[in-house]
């Protein structure tokens, strides 16, 4: 699916460069002037290779995306220009991927990390917090999440495609990945600014989700 998402972002005005980072995977090639591809020796894994294309990026505004996607061209548009001076992450809610959903864009406030906000998110560069070299897998997107001083968003609406989830299953990886958890859970679980930021709005979303009827 790389070259669909590829072509999506290459062809949307609002974008100025895409950058790829090959993780020693065969070589690639796109015509398109647009596309810089930084190829690696060896595989540096899901967060430093965002840390990487953060510092090789030229745009004041940035978009972190998985290479399994597809999603309407409108919902870059409805994205970027929703981002401001008070807005930290913005990330898709997971309604965003049920079947038969696509609709208008909309936007609130979130507290919490939810399924599949770090599958593409949109932000100022400066709001961009180098993930720590320790996690090199997992935890990327909960370490940016929670480090926001400003408010994080999810978007609804347009609907987006993936088979989620597709991840290699060789002992390498699973290793890096329990390494991951022990030390985000020893580490850096407790440190969330974001938290300490809008603690008064994360409890008065959480009374109002519990005391509003749904109706069906």
């Amino acid at each position: 699916m790389l070259a669909d998402v590829v072509a999506l972002f290459a062809g949307h005005h609002l974008v100025r460069e895409v950058i790829i980072i090959n993780n020693a995977a065969p070589a690639l090639g796109f015509g398109d002037r647009k596309v810089r591809i930084l190829d690696q020796d060896e595989n540096i894994f899901v967060n430093p290779a965002w840390n990487l294309g953060v510092r090789e990026a030229r745009s004041p505004y940035l978009i972190i995306s998985n290479d399994d996607l597809v999603f309407p061209p409108r919902l870059v548009d409805s994205a970027l220009r929703r981002l401001g001076p008070r807005t930290g992450i913005i990330g898709p809610d997971k309604s965003c991927f049920l079947p038969g959903r696509d609709g208008r864009a909309r936007f609130r406030p979130t507290y919490e990390l939810t399924h599949a906000f770090g599958t593409l998110m949109f932000m100022a560069r400066s709001s961009y917090v180098p993930v720590p070299d320790q996690l090199k897998i997992f935890f990327g997107d909960d370490w940016l999440f929670y480090h926001q001083r400003r408010r994080n968003l999810l978007l609804r609406g347009p609907r987006v495609v993936s088979p989620m989830s597709v991840t290699s299953g060789s002992p390498e990886f699973i290793q890096q990945m329990e390494l991951d958890k022990d030390v985000w859970r020893s580490t850096y679980a407790g440190d969330r600014p974001y938290h300490q930021q809008f603690r008064w709005e994360a409890a008065i979303a959480r009374r109002v989700k519990r005391t509003t009827p749904v109706v069906v």
